[in-house]
C-alpha cells in the first residue's frame, strides 16, 4: 500500500515595511501549492498584513529592534524552529535577517543574492533584470527599477519574467479581512485619508490640500464621513488635517457637518485601520504602505506620488488611480526634498483629486 508524500513546510521571513510586506503577498501564493504549511517570522510592524493572507497558516511575531543584530535573541527563536520546517524564504536582502534560519539549520534557505550571505543562504536568487515593461499600463518605471512585486515573485518555485506577471490580475496583492476584526459600524460614504509616509515628508502630499479634499467630500451630502487614518507619528499631522477640514466646513456655515471628520491617527492597531480601509468607498493616499492595503482590499484608492517612482511601488489595483508629476527631479528617492520645494507633491491641486470622487446617484 502507498503512502501519500508528505508536502514541505515553508517559513517567510518578512521584511520590515507594511508596503513591502503586501507587495510579498502574491510570492506567498505562488508558494502555496508547494508546501503544506506556509508560516511567518515578522517584527510586529507589519504581522497584521499577514494575518490577511488565507494562505498563512501562523505568525510568529519577533520583536526585533531596527539595526540591532540582537544575536541572543536570533538564537532562541531559532532554537524553537529548529526540525519545523524544509525551507526558509527570506524576503529581506540583510545578513541578519538569515540567521535564523541558519541558526535553524533549516535546510534550504532562500533568498537574494547580497550582503555576503553566501554560507547563510543557499538557494541564492538573482534579483529581477530591468525590462521597459511596466508593471502597470499607465504608469512607467522612470528609474528603470523592476517593481518589488517582481522582485518577490523571483523567489517563487519557478521565478517568472518580469514580462509574464499580471500585476493587475492574478499577480496582484490580495488581502482578505480575518472574521474577528471589529469593523466600522454602517454609516454613509467613507472617505479614509492615508496622510503619512514612514520614509519622510517628500513623500506627503500637504495637509491643507487633504483638508480641502476632506471638506469636498462632506459637501457632496448627508452621510457622507472622513476618516483619517496613520500611525503615533501622524497623530498631530491628523489633528492639523481635521482642524482645517472643520474651518472649512464652518466657513460654509456648515457646522454640524463638521462633525463628520475624524482623527484616528494613533489610535487604532494596523489591523483595526485595514477595517476602516476595507469598508471604506475611497481611500487617498501617499505613496506608503496603507496605500498598498486599500489596493489589496479591492477598495478605489487615489495614490499621490512625489519622491517616489510610481513604476516601482505602484498600487497594484484596477481600482486604483496613480496621481504623479512626473517632474524632471523625480523621482529623487529622498526623504526630504533636495530642492526644498516639495513640488512634486504641492503642485498636485486638490481639484485634481475631488474629480475622481464617486459619482453621486442621482448625478
Amino acid at each position: 500500500m502507498s503512502t501519500a508524500t508528505k508536502q514541505p513546510t515553508a517559513l517567510i521571513v518578512a521584511p520590515q515595511w507594511v508596503g513591502d510586506a503586501v507587495l510579498s503577498l502574491p510570492l506567498i501564493e505562488e508558494l502555496h501549492p508547494h508546501y503544506s504549511e506556509i508560516d511567518v517570522l515578522a517584527v510586529p510592524a507589519v504581522a497584521a498584513v499577514y494575518r490577511c493572507s488565507p494562505s498563512v497558516r501562523a505568525v510568529q511575531e519577533v520583536p526585533f529592534s531596527h539595526g540591532r543584530l540582537q544575536w541572543g535573541l536570533r538564537r532562541s527563536i531559532a532554537l524553537g524552529l529548529r526540525s519545523r520546517y524544509d525551507i526558509a524564504i527570506v524576503l529581506p536582502n540583510s545578513l541578519k535577517s538569515a540567521l535564523i534560519p541558519w541558526l535553524a539549520r533549516i535546510p534550504i534557505r532562500r533568498g537574494m543574492i547580497g550582503e555576503s550571505r553566501y554560507l547563510l543562504i543557499n538557494d541564492r536568487r538573482h534579483p529581477p533584470v530591468t525590462t521597459s515593461h511596466p508593471p502597470r499600463s499607465d504608469v512607467g518605471s522612470r528609474s528603470h527599477r523592476p517593481s518589488m512585486l517582481a522582485h518577490y515573485l523571483q523567489l517563487a518555485e519557478s521565478p517568472k519574467a518580469v514580462e509574464a506577471i499580471d500585476a493587475m490580475g492574478l499577480h496582484r496583492p490580495k488581502m482578505v479581512l480575518p472574521k474577528a476584526v471589529s469593523t466600522p459600524a454602517a454609516a454613509g460614504p467613507r472617505l479614509v485619508l492615508c496622510p503619512g509616509a514612514e520614509y519622510g515628508p517628500a513623500k506627503q502630499w500637504p495637509a491643507e490640500h487633504f483638508a480641502q479634499v476632506a471638506a469636498a467630500w462632506v459637501r457632496q451630502g448627508p452621510g457622507h464621513v472622513v476618516t483619517i487614518l496613520g500611525g503615533p507619528k501622524e497623530r498631530l499631522l491628523g489633528e492639523s488635517i481635521l482642524a482645517q477640514a472643520q474651518s472649512l466646513l464652518r466657513a460654509d456655515h456648515a457646522g454640524q457637518e463638521s462633525d463628520r471628520v475624524e482623527n484616528l491617527a494613533g489610535q487604532t492597531s494596523l489591523l483595526q485601520a485595514f477595517g476602516w480601509i476595507a469598508h471604506s468607498s475611497l481611500v487617498i493616499s501617499n505613496d506608503s504602505g496603507l496605500m498598498h492595503a486599500a489596493a489589496a482590499f479591492d477598495v478605489p484608492v487615489v495614490a499621490l506620488f512625489g519622491s517616489t517612482d510610481p513604476g516601482h511601488t505602484p498600487a497594484h489595483s484596477p481600482k486604483a488611480t496613480i496621481i504623479s508629476l512626473q517632474l524632471a527631479c523625480s523621482p529623487c528617492f529622498s526623504r526630504t526634498c533636495p530642492l526644498g520645494t516639495t513640488a512634486c507633491l504641492t503642485g498636485i491641486a486638490p481639484d485634481a483629486v475631488i474629480r475622481l470622487f464617486p459619482m453621486r446617484q442621482g448625478d
